[in-house]
């Protein structure tokens, strides 16, 4: 009995894990770091230009992308919303890299160049890693996601004043227990969590270094 219920339990961890830690959440959390983190966008942008960065997000890569993927799975296109076939993907990725892409040049024309868009095209260069390899290999999205993430937390403490080490720690214990998930959960291998995790790490990184 009480091992049914240690089970449910972290059945229920690993799928709230998930949930709140999806790759579609992932470019609004690296928003609000960003314009918490970053002290240009702290003392320079006043709080409706703030708003505005953050409902842009919100709508481009978070509520578009979400409608689609709720048509195609309507539509019969998908097998489930998790899109746990890969080959399913491949749609869904090219749409939401456009979606992110509308976003960075909202930012470019409203706000101009700077952090906030130099973020979404480390979001871009994530969903590209993801789109190159999925055709042939079920890398974790979500892997991908919170290595972006991670990667934008780690340019900040590269970047700025501030004192860095407790976000990171959070990030690194988030990544930890996404991983887990992931893995608890059977959606993936320990290969295709430390392929996503790196992928997306490696593509931020580069083009946040770059730009």
């Amino acid at each position: 009995m009480t091992d049914t219920v240690s089970k449910r339990i972290q059945h229920a961890l690993a799928r709230m894990a998930s949930t709140i830690l999806q790759p579609l959440l992932m470019p609004l959390y690296a928003m609000l770091i960003m314009l918490n983190g970053s002290s240009y966008m702290v003392l320079l942008f006043p709080p409706q230009v703030k708003m505005f960065l953050i409902l842009t997000v919100i709508v481009c890569t978070l509520v578009i992308p979400a409608l689609f993927i709720f048509f195609l799975n309507a539509m019969g296109a998908l097998e489930d919303l998790k899109m746990n076939n890969r080959r399913e993907r491949v749609v869904p990725l090219i749409v939401i890299m456009l979606t992110y892409a509308l976003c960075a040049v909202i930012i470019v024309l409203k706000v101009s160049t700077g952090l906030a868009f130099s973020g979404m095209m480390a979001a871009i260069a994530c969903i590209a890693v993801a789109l190159v390899v999925t055709p042939f290999w079920k890398i974790s999205l979500h892997m991908t996601g919170i290595g972006g993430v991670y990667a934008i937390l780690l340019f900040l403490g590269i970047h700025e004043p501030g004192d860095f080490t407790i976000p990171m720690t959070v990030a690194t214990l988030l990544a930890g227990v996404l991983a887990w998930s992931r893995l608890y959960l059977g959606r993936h291998t320990p290969a295709q969590v430390l392929a996503g995790f790196f992928g997306g790490f490696l593509a931020a990184s580069l083009v946040l270094f770059i730009l």
